[in-house]
């Protein structure tokens, strides 16, 4: 009996050990291990990348994620320059910015492909500087959230508004010329007429003289 009541006291305190140490291994579990209902996908890469400068803007934006979007959830981006005001501090969980005073180079909808989103661009006339890009996503599990970041340019795009194109001299027509014709000799007024007609009017009163003496020697 004593050999059995010695066995029965080394055993429970080993099974108290053992209780004790699946109670601490249940409560630091959660702790030590990250719980997949609260483990949210994330913005892994983008092109362009963050921070990274380009020769002008791309023609589409990329964003891919550590996981799946929501299939059918609206995903939305947004992509402006440095003209629009307050665009500068605007930061995750921090934008207050007024779009409609901004311009968006996006064209069309946001495209998700799994954990790829492609966004399309209007890049006729984009200006050299700093764009922004915000995305508001939503994830696999249904959590929203707002992502940005910024790329620089190098070099205004082409095809902007055509420039008005300089005005050309207007042809100055020939000076007419407004001078009267030069009169030549033969134009101008020549004594010629007046010599002849003296002449003439000489010889008229000669010939007059000459029948008057005749008609007085006769009679």
């Amino acid at each position: 009996m004593t050999a059995l009541h010695a066995s029965a006291r080394t055993r429970r305190p080993s099974r108290r050990l053992a209780a004790a140490a699946l109670v601490a291994a249940a409560i630091l579990a959660p702790q030590l291990m990250p719980s997949a209902a609260s483990a949210h996908d994330a913005l892994v890469s983008t092109s362009p990348a963050d921070g990274e400068t380009v020769q002008t803007l791309p023609d589409a934006i990329t964003l891919t994620f550590s996981g799946a979007l929501l299939e059918g959830a609206p995903q939305a981006v947004f992509v402006t320059d440095a003209s629009c005001p307050g665009i500068a501090e605007a930061e995750p969980g921090s934008i207050a910015i007024d779009r409609a005073s901004c311009r968006d180079y996006a064209a069309g909808d946001a495209v998700a492909d799994g954990p790829l989103l492609t966004q399309q661009l209007d890049v006729a006339g984009a200006p050299a500087g700093e764009y922004t890009v915000i995305a508001s996503v939503t994830y696999g599990d249904s959590h929203s959230e707002d992502k940005i970041f910024r790329f620089t340019t190098t070099e205004a795009a082409p095809g902007g508004a055509s420039e008005a194109p300089s005005a050309e001299p207007a042809e100055t027509p020939a000076a007419e010329d407004t001078a009267a014709p030069t009169e030549t000799s033969e134009d101008a007024a020549s004594p010629l007429p007046w010599i002849l007609g003296g002449i003439g009017a000489v010889v008229a009163l000669s010939l007059v003289a000459v029948l008057v003496g005749r008609a007085r020697r006769s009679s």
